[in-house]
């Protein structure tokens, strides 16, 4: 496909920002509610962006995101993790999967005309050499777009906040450190370090926003432990169970809508568009 054709988004760029409840909803089917929420409020903000083909999804997982997000196959995907690519090839999210890092690609200079990545680079150890392959393989002009949460994360989650009201801030840190070492947080960078990163990767910043704010970590963090079971499923059988029934989507949309159409500007998860000159 040209290099200049667009990829169709589920609601159109124009709509995004009341699209949060769609997305929401949409999310609520498949994934558990925290990340649920977590994702709604990235998809709003992405959509806003025109994106070109060919398409790179960096850190793709099982297709979770884009297989909601994207109203057709994206044309390249890829992970680390064997089980979710093996799941995703089923799903006809992706015209192509591979199995790779995301420090050491595996194409050609040059191949792609965007290259998103959602929620992934905190999850990889010298993130920088991630960022210089997105650089590598995009096209002159081509994006970079992407999310990542900043140490400022750690702040906000409820239980770190609550500790500190009550004057117990060494226990609320070691909270905030043990869970961000759950979710596997290797690299988590200050608004500066990746502006900084960027510009010596050889990128033009044309979009900078925070997201996810206070408000909406606190239902992130307080709704984690209703995730296990989900995540148990996923280790043991590769999946994260079925789709869930109307009822319950309906009981956690009424209740969650208000933190992805609401979500403050002054976050803790750096939204990025970036282009290569």
């Amino acid at each position: 496909m040209s290099p200049t054709a667009g990829i169709r988004f589920t609601v159109s760029p124009s709509d995004a920002e009341s699209a949060g409840r769609k997305y929401l909803r949409a999310f609520l089917r498949v994934a558990p509610a925290a990340h649920s929420v977590w994702r709604a409020i990235e998809a709003r903000h992405v959509a806003t962006v025109e994106m070109n083909r060919p398409l790179l999804d960096m850190g793709c997982g099982f297709g979770e995101f884009a297989g909601i997000f994207f109203s057709e196959p994206v044309d390249v995907g890829i992970d680390v993790r064997r089980d979710d690519l093996l799941r995703g090839r089923t799903s006809g999210t992706y015209r192509l999967l591979t199995m790779a890092d995301a420090r050491r690609l595996p194409f050609p200079d040059e191949t792609f005309a965007t290259v998103m990545s959602l929620s992934v680079l905190e999850h990889i150890p010298r993130n920088q050499e991630a960022v210089a392959e997105a650089h590598r393989v995009l096209t002159k002009g081509g994006l970079f777009v992407f999310t990542a949460p900043t140490p400022k994360l750690g702040e906000f989650f409820f239980y770190n906040r609550l500790l500190r009201k009550v004057g117990l801030a060494p226990l609320g840190k070691w909270y905030a450190d043990l869970l961000n070492r759950a979710l596997i947080h290797v690299s988590l960078r200050s608004e500066s370090e990746w502006r900084s990163l960027l510009e010596q990767a050889g990128f033009q910043i044309e979009r900078y926003q925070l997201t996810i704010g206070p408000r909406a970590v606190k239902a992130f963090d307080l709704l984690l432990p209703l995730a296990a079971p989900s995540q148990v499923s996923r280790l043991l059988f590769g999946t994260r169970g079925s789709v869930r029934p109307r009822w319950l989507v309906n009981f956690w949309e009424r209740r969650l809508a208000r933190y992805v159409e609401e979500d403050e500007q002054d976050g803790c998860n750096v939204f990025v568009v970036a282009r290569k000159p």
